[in-house]
């Protein structure tokens, strides 16, 4: 990205912006272009050549050939308005003009096209970033969400292994596979941390029984389960 926030236009330059009908914001936006390239392949003297802008138009990748640089050569001599032999940037701008009327080395299709590659780019990287900010607030939920489920985990936990020490004949009604509740038997010996084996095992189930007491529960009145235990 070139720094364009120091440069300003002097009278000369001025009275070229207006000749060739571009603004202001597009003739400091073409000074830091040719300041830039003058600086790291000119002789950072102010003056422009046949090299300093086949090195610009070999930016949009446009390689150009002895005939376009003959061609170039009859320009910066027409637009060498005080005959000095040299072109300084008021006159380059009054070249760059002309390489745009004729769309020399077909470069205007070149700078659109650049422009569009650009424009994708940078939607691109929105995007990205975007979709990096969202997985970061995920992941940062589901850690805080985690966090405040390990109370409710150990809860659980505990719950079940007093259901595990209560004798056959107390829990029977309620076991199923070798826990309570209906839920499958953990084992903290084998199944390893509660909370990893509450998502795979014990979620669903307490799920279920809350969307269960969710319909059937009405303020005011004690609400009646639908698992009824069986007569006896």
């Amino acid at each position: 990205m070139i720094n364009t926030d120091d440069l300003i236009l002097d009278d000369d330059e001025v009275a070229a912006m207006q000749k060739c009908g571009y603004t202001e914001e597009e003739a400091i936006a073409f000074k830091g272009v040719y300041n830039h390239y003058d600086s790291h392949f000119g002789k950072g003297d102010g003056k422009c050549s046949v090299a300093l802008v086949k090195s610009m138009v070999r930016a949009l990748g446009i390689s150009m050939q002895k005939d376009d640089e003959d061609r170039l050569a009859t320009l910066l001599d027409e637009v060498d308005e005080n005959k000095d032999g040299s072109t300084q940037f008021a006159e380059f701008l009054l070249l760059i003009s002309r390489m745009q009327a004729i769309n020399f080395c077909n470069m205007n299709n070149a700078a659109a096209d650049r422009v569009q590659r650009e424009k994708e780019a940078e939607e691109k990287r929105k995007a990205a970033n975007k979709r990096k900010e969202a997985e970061k607030a995920g992941h940062r939920a589901s850690l805080l969400y985690l966090q405040d489920q390990d109370k409710v985990f150990d809860a659980l936990a505990k719950k079940q292994a007093e259901i595990d020490a209560m004798p056959k004949q107390a829990n029977s009604d309620s076991e199923d596979e070798g826990g309570g509740f209906g839920m499958k038997h953990y084992d903290p010996a084998t199944d390893g941390p509660y909370k990893f084996f509450y998502w795979k095992h014990h979620k669903a189930y307490l799920d279920n029984c809350k969307a269960e007491f969710d319909a059937g529960y009405k303020p005011g009145r004690t609400r009646t389960s639908s698992r009824s235990k069986p007569s006896k």
